[in-house]
């Protein structure tokens, strides 16, 4: 059983959440005798599925993962917060600045043979009961974004990989399935 998720792709990796543009070229590389799907058409019991995902997409996604992907002719799913479309990330302030995929850029990867999934309105801990949170709000996707994929937002990714069975039955309600970073394989 595997999904991968990556974050960043670019030429260097200066924290964990970036991955280089060769580790990334070798590793899809490896999977080529593996069947790349989306989420979708995934079997956990069949290893020869691999699924490739994207938390948050950043524009260096276009601009280095996809042309590999293209390469491999790999589908790929893009996990998108509506919030930060278009904008850097610089209310991380323990990450170097990256910029977050515009709706253009989203429909070129789209294209490319991404498909966008839906990761909240805002990113927040939806788990979090000392902050209330519109659980409804974060889980409506944008009918501007719906457009873009008309086969995608079927898929749900918890922000920081956290959940609660209040989460669960919510997503569940809107989504055909979902995924977690934190609950996983490593």
């Amino acid at each position: 059983m595997t999904i991968l998720m990556y974050h960043k792709i670019y030429l260097e990796s200066p924290t964990i959440w970036w991955v280089t543009v060769d580790d990334f070229y070798r590793q899809m590389l490896e999977l080529k005798h593996k069947k790349v799907v989306y989420l979708d058409e995934y079997n956990p019991s069949d290893p020869e599925h691999i699924v490739i995902t994207f938390d948050g997409v950043y524009k260096n996604v276009l601009d280095y993962a996809a042309p590999i992907l293209d390469e491999f002719n790999y589908p790929f799913e893009l996990f998108v917060t509506s919030d930060y479309i278009g904008i850097d990330n610089s209310f991380d302030i323990t990450e170097p600045q990256a910029q977050f995929a515009n709706l253009q850029e989203l429909e070129i990867l789209v294209k490319k043979n991404g498909r966008l999934q839906w990761h909240t309105k805002s990113h927040c801990d939806l788990t979090n009961e000392e902050i209330k949170v519109n659980l409804l709000e974060e889980l409506e996707v944008p009918e501007e974004l719906e457009k873009i994929d008309e086969t995608g937002f079927k898929w749900f990714a918890y922000p920081y990989g956290k959940f609660n069975q209040k989460v669960i039955d919510k997503v569940k309600f809107k989504f055909c399935g979902a995924v977690s970073c934190n609950q996983g394989n490593n």
